[in-house]
């Protein structure tokens, strides 16, 4: 059972941004329904494109949380969205019947009580407090999704069980917050487009995932080639220590240098959003199996596309080369 005066309790020790990083942790568990295989198919008659506004609202709450910092203009945006598909306060649009459907919705509705958490200070508890008592409503209600569900639908009972098994999982994973690595000044000084170099050494870089290791080992500065600036910023994940990731310091563009090799393939057009397509990489392969590795690269492609269109358009080497190796099950978590 839900402790109404436990939880009010262990608020009221904390400071508004506090209160407002808590609500987030808490709401990106069940942002995660958003990223099960099917989960636009399920809403498409509802709201198209309703499992990328979850992903979306989740992402810009992460960076919130990272930079302990509102971004107004980001949270104001996205609350309009959510507002288009939840309607109004008071007005809310009816749940879908769909149980996959109605999954999304409760996870956008709670996203959008953690976006007024940093976006009402003065309220944060009360908003936390709230998100919280929705989000144990929402693991009761995963606890209960077998009731509805058509035996002669097993594409209904596939995502069910992913639901339950990922939620739960990511649940136990996400009691902190991802860590990050922030460049120090006087190293990403070189960066010359100040909102880069300022990214840099504030929100910084996921420190380790899969495919990225944060570092900061030109301590001669930037290396010059072919008449680019490179500074590099990490080494290949625990598969590829000898490869560097290098941000282009005029252009802000983001490369990788294979050790072996001396050429540089241009991974992203800017550095939030490489930080954006290592967390999708993640998310996309984790709990994969050696099977599914062809599904599993289309859906990674198709998240490198959102996030950075300039990849597919400009330079698909590294990510296109990466799903190979994803298809070949190569990544498999299991």
């Amino acid at each position: 059972m839900f402790d109404d005066d436990r939880v009010t309790g262990l608020l009221s020790a904390l400071s508004p941004r506090q209160c407002a990083v808590v609500a987030t942790r808490a709401a990106r568990r069940v942002a995660v329904v958003a990223d099960l295989p099917g989960a636009d198919a399920y809403f498409d008659d509802y709201a198209p494109g309703y499992a990328l506004l979850v992903s979306d609202a989740s992402a810009l709450l992460a960076d919130c949380a990272a930079a302990a910092a509102i971004d107004s203009a980001g949270v104001a945006v996205m609350r309009q969205r959510l507002e288009a598909l939840l309607g109004p306060e008071g007005e809310e649009e009816e749940e879908p019947g769909e149980i996959v459907a109605d999954l999304l919705f409760n996870a956008a509705s709670i996203l959008n009580l953690v976006l007024r958490s940093w976006a009402e200070p003065e309220r944060s508890r009360h908003w936390a407090f709230t998100t919280l008592s929705e989000c144990y409503a929402f693991a009761h209600q995963l606890d209960h999704t077998r009731l509805g569900v058509l035996e002669e639908d097993p594409l209904d009972l596939d995502i069910n069980s992913l639901i339950l098994a990922k939620v739960r999982t990511i649940a136990d994973a996400a009691d902190a917050a991802p860590r990050r690595h922030v460049y120090a000044n006087g190293y990403v000084a070189p960066v010359r487009v100040m909102m880069y170099r300022d990214a840099l050494a504030t929100k910084g870089m996921p420190a380790h995932t899969l495919l990225f290791h944060a570092a900061e080992p030109d301590r001669d500065g930037p290396q010059t080639a072919d008449s680019q600036r490179l500074l590099t910023i990490g080494t290949g994940g625990p598969r590829d220590r000898t490869g560097r990731f290098r941000i282009d310091c005029d252009s802000g563009w983001v490369y990788f240098v294979d050790g072996t090799a001396s050429g540089a393939l241009r991974v992203s057009g800017m550095p939030s959003a490489f930080a954006d397509l290592l967390e999708a990489f993640d998310r996309v392969v984790a709990d994969s199996a050696v099977e599914a590795g062809p599904a599993t690269a289309e859906r990674l492609m198709a998240s490198v596309n959102k996030i950075d269109p300039t990849v597919e358009r400009i330079d698909p080497a590294f990510w296109t080369g990466l799903a190979t190796a994803v298809a070949s099950g190569a990544y498999a978590q299991s």
